[in-house]
C-alpha cells in the first residue's frame, strides 16, 4: 500500500513507500499553505508561524479539510470527527478493520505500546481514534470485543459509521491508494498513523511499523504544547521487547517447506481477535507430526511485520491453570481485580460486590463443575447475581476449565 500527498492540484502527487513516509515530516510543516497561491503565501506563512494557536475559519488548518461526520463509538455513543474528537484536541487516528488477518493486529499490537509509553497522558492530553474501514461488520459491539482483546485501554475510541462518510475521510487523511483497484482491496491498507495537534495545526504522519520508541517520541513533539499536564515530555520507560501470547485453536493447514500453519484460533488477548490466520514457524520440525483438524495450543509473538510461532502442543492436555491466568486477567480481573481481592476497576459500580477469589475457603467450597457453569452460564445460572457475565459464547470450554484451574 502506498501513502499519497495530494496537497492541491497545481502542486502534483507524490509517491512513497511505507518505508519513506518519514519525509511526510518535512511536508507536514508546510502542508497547510502547499495551496495557497503566490500572493497570500506570505502573510499565511506568517499566521502560521506564531505560536499563537490558529484559529479555525482564520486561516487554512489542515483540520479544515475533516469531513464532520457522524461516528459511533465501540460503546455505541454517537460522537462527530470534527466537533467531538479533533476540535483542539490531540489525537492519533489509524485505519484498521477486525476481520483484517494481516497488517491490522501487528499494528494494533504496537499502538498497545505507544499506549503504554503514553499512560500518564491518555484520555486526557491525547486519544487514539481506530476507524474502521469495514463499518458494515464492524458494529459498536464487535468494535468493544477488539477493544476489550486489546486490554480495554483508556483513551482509545474504535469508531464505526457510514462506508461512504468513512471513505470520504480517509481520502480526506490522504491514506489512499491512486490505483483503484489497490484501494479498493482494504486487506493492503496502510499501516500510517496520522497525528496531530487542532490547536497548534501541527500534523504529520508515520509507518506505524518503525521503531515504536521513535514512533511515540516523534508524536510526542509533533503534539505536545502548554496545555498538556505535567511539566515533563519524558515517555515512560517499559519494555518493547513483543510477549509470546498464548494461543488455542484447530489446525486448518500445514505447509512444513514454507513452514507455515493456517489456524482457526480463539481470541488471543492482547494480539488478535478469534480468526483464521496463517502464521510462520520458528522451527519447522515442529509442523512435522501436525495434520488438519488437530487441537492446539500455541506461543506466537510478532516480529516487526509478522507474526511467529514459537512453540506449538497438540490437543489433549490436562487444564493448564497458566493458560487460565490469561483469561483470567482479559475476562475476570475487571470485576475481581488482578489478584482476586474483588476489587477490580468495575467493582465499585456493582452490588452485591464481586466475589473474592483470593479467599481460600469460599474458593474450597465450590466444585469444579459448580465453577465452570457460572463462568460459562452466568450468575443468574446458579442463583447468583445477574452482573456476573456468561462467557461460553466467547471462551470454548477447554478455555473454561484452564480458568477453573487457575
Amino acid at each position: 500500500m502506498k501513502f499519497y500527498v495530494n496537497a492541491c492540484p497545481s502542486v502534483g502527487r507524490s509517491e512513497l513507500e511505507p518505508r519513506w513516509v518519514v519525509v511526510l515530516l518535512c511536508l507536514s510543516a508546510v502542508f497547510a499553505s502547499a495551496c495557497s497561491s503566490p500572493s497570500d503565501e506570505a502573510d499565511l506563512t506568517s499566521s502560521l508561524s506564531t505560536d499563537e494557536p490558529v484559529q479555525r475559519g482564520a486561516t487554512r488548518k489542515q483540520s479544515d479539510q475533516f469531513s464532520n461526520i457522524l461516528l459511533y463509538t465501540q460503546h455505541g455513543e454517537p460522537v462527530r470527527f470534527y466537533d467531538d474528537l479533533i476540535k483542539d484536541k490531540a489525537v492519533m487516528i489509524n485505519l484498521m478493520f477486525t476481520t483484517c488477518p494481516e497488517i491490522c493486529p501487528i499494528n494494533t499490537a504496537r499502538l498497545v505500546t505507544v499506549h503504554e509509553l503514553f499512560e500518564k497522558w491518555m484520555g486526557r492530553d491525547i486519544t487514539i481514534l481506530s476507524l474502521s474501514i469495514d463499518p458494515e461488520i464492524d458494529t459498536p459491539g464487535r468494535l468493544l470485543r477488539y477493544w476489550e482483546v486489546f486490554g480495554s485501554k483508556p483513551g482509545w475510541l474504535f469508531l464505526t459509521g457510514d462506508y461512504e462518510e468513512i471513505d470520504l475521510l480517509r481520502h480526506e487523511l490522504g491514506v489512499y491508494d491512486l490505483d483503484p483497484v489497490i484501494d479498493a482491496d482494504k486487506t493492503q491498507h496502510s499501516g500510517i498513523i496520522t497525528f496531530g495537534n487542532d490547536r497548534t495545526n501541527r500534523w504529520s504522519a508515520l509507518p506505524i511499523l518503525m521503531d515504536v520508541r521513535q514512533l511515540a517520541g516523534t508524536i510526542l513533539r509533533t503534539t505536545w504544547d502548554e496545555h498538556w499536564h505535567g511539566a515533563s515530555k519524558t515517555l515512560k520507560q517499559i519494555a518493547v521487547t513483543p510477549e509470546a501470547k498464548h494461543g488455542r485453536g484447530i489446525i486448518r493447514a500445514v505447509d512444513v517447506d514454507m513452514s507455515v500453519v493456517v489456524i482457526e484460533h480463539e481470541d488471543i488477548p492482547g494480539m488478535m481477535m478469534a480468526m483464521t490466520m496463517s502464521f510462520e514457524v520458528a522451527d519447522s520440525a515442529m509442523l512435522e507430526e501436525l495434520s488438519p483438524d488437530q487441537s492446539v495450543d500455541f506461543r506466537v509473538t510478532h516480529i516487526e511485520d509478522r507474526f511467529l510461532i514459537l512453540s506449538i502442543d497438540t490437543g489433549g492436555q490436562a487444564p493448564s491453570p497458566l493458560r487460565g491466568e490469561t483469561d483470567y486477567a482479559t475476562y475476570c480481573a475487571p470485576c475481581h481485580g488482578a489478584s482476586g481481592y474483588g476489587d477490580g476497576p468495575m467493582s465499585a459500580l456493582l452490588e452485591p460486590k464481586p466475589a473474592r477469589h483470593s479467599d481460600a475457603n469460599l474458593m474450597s467450597a465450590l466444585s469444579d463443575e459448580e465453577l465452570f457453569r457460572v463462568i460459562k452460564d452466568g450468575g443468574p445460572a446458579v442463583g447468583k447475581s445477574p452482573q456476573m457475565a456468561a462467557w461460553g459464547d466467547r471462551l470454548s470450554d477447554e478455555s473454561i476449565h484452564d480458568l477453573v484451574a487457575y
